[in-house]
């Protein structure tokens, strides 16, 4: 007797799990992955239409007993599909927000571009599709690719004179360095004072503004806002980032930064404008700078 009561125990919190991701109209999506990983406890938060009626469905997720692992994560699919086309989970605090689909390489499919931290965590994905039909293909872990990633920063998509398709503005940092964009120095005790950040005068600021709207062009609506847009269009020039740019093509990413000197050009007038009004002990930091840009610019001759 207490064998079978003990089993209609488990059969009852096992539906009531079922029971509880079902009322959130997830059916087979939220099934996957509960079936992937048992152990852990699934919860949907929203969920996002994008292009061509695919659905970006966001949920969070923990270890049963609270203990680790723990994280967020987002499922893609589509309202005719029976099983998500893919899905992202991402263990830690910082999960991911602001997912897009659009076609970054020119092939004619939804690529997968998105961003995930909070604070001062910050870092940015690109995936390649590899599916044929976002309907009929069958799911699969491989039917996005990871084409692209920085782990230090926030990205931008821009779409620059000469390119068919977007570009990403990278900060150009390796690894998981990341730096503050308006100060002369690493240290971050010494970052956090005034008098050792670039001034950036009025006009120029102007300036970057509308050179931010001409390059991102609707694309500004994939761009990470973080409420502030008006920050935003001055805080992602990266103003003494040595940046790279890169194209995704085919299922990599190219450095390409050599290939775009008048947006080369116009990072460099900008320097020496910021380089006039800034404090002497910031000239060597923004020589360096513009000394990288010109590099990349000669080697286009």
């Amino acid at each position: 007797m207490k064998k079978i009561c003990l089993l209609l125990l488990v059969l009852g919190a096992s539906l009531e799990v079922k029971a509880q991701v079902n009322a959130t109209s997830q059916g087979k999506i939220s099934d996957l992955i509960i079936d992937r990983y048992p152990s852990l406890s699934i919860e949907y938060s929203g969920s996002k239409m994008v292009k061509d009626n695919i659905m970006v469905k966001f949920f969070s997720y923990s270890s049963k007993n609270k203990d680790w692992p723990y994280g967020s994560g987002f499922v893609i699919t589509h309202p005719q599909r029976d099983e998500p086309l893919w899905y992202k989970m991402v263990d830690g605090d910082f999960g991911p927000h602001s997912v897009s689909l659009l076609d970054l390489n020119g092939d004619g499919n939804l690529d997968l571009f998105f961003y995930a931290g909070f604070e001062d965590v910050f870092s940015t994905y690109a995936y390649a599709s590899n599916y044929e039909d976002i309907i009929s293909k069958p799911f699969s872990d491989n039917n996005f690719v990871k084409a692209y990633s920085n782990e230090n920063d926030y990205s931008v998509l821009l779409n620059l004179q000469g390119s068919d398709h977007p570009v990403i503005l990278d900060s150009g940092f390796e690894g998981k360095e990341h730096r503050d964009s308006r100060s002369c120095f690493e240290d971050r005790g010494r970052a956090v004072l005034s008098e050792n950040q670039i001034s950036v005068t009025k006009p120029v600021i102007e300036d970057i503004r509308r050179k931010y709207s001409k390059v991102t062009g609707r694309l500004d609506e994939y761009n990470f806002d973080y409420n502030m847009p008006e920050a935003y269009r001055l805080f992602n020039t990266k103003l003494l980032y040595p940046i790279k740019i890169y194209e995704i093509r085919g299922q990599e990413s190219i450095d390409v930064t050599s290939e775009y000197p008048e947006y080369l050009k116009w990072r460099v007038s900008v320097l020496n404008k910021i380089k006039k009004s800034s404090p002497d002990k910031c000239v060597d930091n923004i020589e360096r700078t513009i000394k990288y840009l010109q590099g990349h610019l000669l080697s286009q001759r």
